[in-house]
């Protein structure tokens, strides 16, 4: 390695040292004197002013804060997926139970139907039957007048 080159090294090595410390002094929340004599320093080194720091401040607060909401959604497109999967597989489900449902209530429909013909029946069968014995009394005297109450 040629001397010009060994000292682009050393320089490019010593301008991350700087940069890292510089982070560091910017994000340590209790300077102290002996770190803001050492942030001029890295500013004059780095040809930082105020307003730059205060601008690079800034930005690595935002920063963090934008990790910190990060590292809280995580797992967050997981959760995503499975949300955006349980929404077609609980549409199928509820068109299943509506179908199965659907199946039922025709079920029962065609249950009162016949109930509806055979109480109908049954209240003809006791108006006939009371109509019998008023025209026929005397043969029919044995015979106990149906009411409404015997098909309850």
């Amino acid at each position: 390695m040629s001397i010009g080159q060994q000292v682009a090294a050393e320089e490019a090595e010593r301008r991350r040292a700087d940069w890292k410390r510089y982070v560091e002094l910017l994000t340590d929340k209790v300077p102290n004197e002996q770190q803001v004599s050492e942030l001029h320093d890295l500013m004059r080194r780095l040809g930082k002013t105020p307003a730059d720091v205060q601008r690079d401040e800034s930005l690595l607060t935002s920063a963090e804060s934008v990790r910190q909401r990060i590292a809280a959604a995580k797992g967050v497109i997981t959760r995503e997926r499975e949300a955006r999967d349980a929404v077609p597989a609980f549409r199928e489900e509820t068109e299943m139970l509506t179908r199965q449902r659907a199946v039922r209530q025709e079920e029962l429909e065609q249950e009162l139907a016949a109930r509806n013909k055979e109480s109908a029946a049954a209240t003809e069968d006791v108006e006939l039957l009371n109509r019998l014995i008023t025209e026929n009394p005397e043969l029919l005297r044995r015979i106990k007048p149906a009411t409404f109450a015997d098909l309850a």
